[in-house]
């Protein structure tokens, strides 16, 4: 079993066949180090899911992104 974007990448280079997918999601946790840096971060993802360019880079790469309700945020303290 591997994570449907790992999974697709080797079908397509003919190494496995993808026979089941979406079997669930997991979160992507990026780290920060600056509270300024992560603000601008998470305000570009929430401007790029807006206008559709956030999904249209998770289409093209055959990954699934989070679902439209789930908001980007930042969970727990966040950097100081």
């Amino acid at each position: 079993m591997l994570v449907d974007s790992v999974a697709r990448d080797l079908t397509s280079r003919g190494r496995v066949k993808e026979v089941l997918s979406g079997l669930g999601t997991a979160r992507t946790t990026l780290g920060f180090r600056n509270k300024m840096v992560v603000d601008a971060v998470v305000k570009a993802l929430n401007a790029m899911r807006a206008d559709g360019s956030y999904q249209a880079l998770f289409d093209k790469f055959g990954l699934t992104s989070m679902p439209a309700d789930q908001p980007l945020a930042i969970a727990g303290p966040g950097p100081a």
